[in-house]
């Protein structure tokens, strides 16, 4: 139950995190923020959301194959 919890709220970090990086990206959200070191944070943003969704398929992909 609460590595459930866990892996919605990795989820929800997961989306965030990625609309954070959409919007840096598209926007003047932090404005002392440009040039290479912008398009560093967003590439990092976007590994991130990408990991923390990763590791949430994984888990929901390993606790459906133990239901089977």
């Amino acid at each position: 139950m609460a590595k459930d919890v866990f892996a919605w709220i990795g989820l929800f970090l997961a989306v965030v995190v990625l609309a954070m990086a959409v919007g840096i990206l598209t926007t003047e959200m932090l404005p002392n923020l440009f040039g290479t070191k912008r398009i560093l944070f967003v590439v990092l943003l976007f590994a991130y959301s990408a990991y923390r969704g990763f590791r949430v398929y994984a888990y929901f992909k390993d606790k459906r194959s133990d239901r089977a």
